[in-house]
């Protein structure tokens, strides 16, 4: 599998988490579907279990990870 650069939305609201990263650091993508605004949102979590922010709605590696269950490496 390839190396891929995507975006993350809403970190904004995750402003402490985002400032504590460094590149290289490892991310988990994982799916909200308790999530109240949207069920198929993904999460990007840090090693310390903060968030830092959510993939874009409809992206292909959301569909990815919720409809084939991928496991991704991610990091910053």
């Amino acid at each position: 599998m390839g190396r891929y650069s995507v975006n993350i939305v809403g970190e904004a609201n995750y402003q402490p988490a985002c400032r504590a990263q460094r590149p290289g650091d490892p991310v988990q993508l994982r799916h909200e579907p308790g999530n109240r605004f949207d069920p198929r949102a993904v999460q990007a979590v840090d090693a310390l279990g903060r968030v830092i922010g959510y993939l874009p709605r409809g992206s292909w590696l959301a569909r990815l990870i919720i409809d084939e269950g991928a496991a991704v490496p991610a990091c910053v």
